[in-house]
């Protein structure tokens, strides 16, 4: 069955994404596509110590409200938004995760290389 889908980057970044995914849901999409970049202004849990407790809090209420995410955006280029851009890439996936999306779509400028390795326990094999 095909669903209909649509992106949180539909908004303004830092827009509040529990009031995205009901705005979404509204217009009645089923699954969205996480802009995760959106996600990295000041102050946004996403780039707090508490970013997975944010995750799982984001996973419980897109579930209630019936909605899902497939695929998330990490950040195209993380320096900008965070002094360790190999964290905030690595931070994608674990979010990722926590919102069981199976894609994440990098668009990297600037990634220091990280062996695949150091991944590999992210990643769920079809």
């Amino acid at each position: 069955m095909m669903k209909i889908v649509n992106t949180t980057s539909v908004y303004m970044p830092g827009t509040d994404v529990f009031w995205v995914v009901d705005k979404l849901k509204e217009a009645g999409f089923q699954c969205l596509d996480l802009a995760l970049d959106y996600c990295c202004t000041p102050g946004h849990p996403f780039l707090s110590d508490n970013y997975m407790e944010w995750a799982k809090e984001l996973k419980e209420y897109a579930d209630s409200k019936g909605i899902s995410f497939y695929q998330c955006h990490g950040v195209g280029d993380p320096s900008v938004f965070y002094d360790k851009p190999d964290d905030i890439a690595y931070r994608s996936i674990e979010v990722a995760q926590v919102l069981g999306i199976k894609w994440v779509a990098m668009h990297p400028k600037e990634i220091q290389e990280k062996t695949d390795e150091q991944y590999d326990d992210l990643f769920v094999s079809e």
